[in-house]
C-alpha cells in the first residue's frame, strides 16, 4: 500500500474488506479464545488503516460494509453492528453495498449514527439505486445535517461489468442517469413519478 500511495498520492484507499467470512480466518487448531472472526475483521481494519494513517502524507481508508452488518455479512461473525463499529477509527468511510431493492437501508442509519461517513452503494436495479440514495439523504441532509456536515457521505454505483464507454452493459448506462437524477433531488425520488422510465 505504500508504493501505491506513493505513486498516485490519493486523498484516500479503499481496502475492501468485503465478504472476508468465505475465507477460513482462524488457522487450524488455534484456540486461543481472543482469536475469533469478528476480531480478526477488527483487526484487519485497524492495521490497515494505522498504516495508511501513519504514511508521511496520511491517507484516509474506505471499505465496504457488508462485514459490520450484523443483518447482512456480519451474520457470520460472533458479534457485528454497533459492538464492532465502537472498535474502528470514526473517520474510516463505509460503502454500504446492498443489491436489494429496500425503500429504506436500515444499515446506513447505522453506520450515520455511529458516526461515519457513509456512500450508499448499489448495482444496477432501478428501486436499488434508488433506495440507497434515498436512505443515505434521510439519514443526513433529511435529518438536518448541514452540507458542510455531510460532505463524504454520498452514493456509489458498483458494477460487475467492464466499464469502458464502448462496453458497458446497457442497464448500467441507465442507472448511471438515474442515480445521477436522483442525487440532485433525493427528497423526491419515487420511481413511480420520474419523467423516465428508470
Amino acid at each position: 500500500m505504500g508504493e501505491l500511495a506513493a505513486t498516485l498520492n490519493p486523498a484516500a484507499i479503499h481496502i475492501g474488506e468485503d465478504e472476508t467470512h468465505y475465507d477460513s480466518m482462524i488457522p487450524p487448531g488455534d484456540s486461543d479464545p481472543n482469536h475469533t472472526k469478528a476480531n480478526y475483521v477488527r483487526d484487519g481494519i485497524n492495521i490497515a488503516h494505522g498504516y495508511l494513517a501513519g504514511l508521511s502524507t496520511p491517507v484516509k481508508t474506505h471499505i465496504w460494509g457488508d462485514m459490520l452488518d450484523p443483518n447482512q455479512n456480519g451474520k457470520h461473525l460472533e458479534y457485528s453492528g454497533v459492538q464492532l463499529l465502537a472498535q474502528l477509527p470514526g473517520d474510516i468511510v463505509i460503502y454500504n453495498w446492498k443489491y436489494d431493492e429496500a425503500a429504506y437501508q436500515v444499515s446506513t442509519q447505522m453506520f450515520v449514527d455511529a458516526g461515519f461517513k457513509t456512500v450508499g452503494s448499489s448495482w444496477h436495479k432501478p428501486l436499488s439505486v434508488s433506495g440507497n440514495i434515498r436512505s443515505v439523504y434521510e439519514c443526513t441532509l433529511g435529518r438536518g445535517m448541514t452540507p458542510a456536515n455531510s460532505t463524504e457521505h454520498g452514493y456509489c454505483l458498483t458494477s460487475w461489468n467492464n466499464t469502458s464507454t464502448n462496453a458497458v452493459a446497457p442497464e448500467l448506462v441507465t442507472a448511471f442517469g438515474l442515480g445521477a437524477y436522483l442525487s440532485w433531488s433525493a427528497d423526491e425520488n419515487e420511481p413511480a413519478y420520474l419523467p423516465f422510465p428508470p
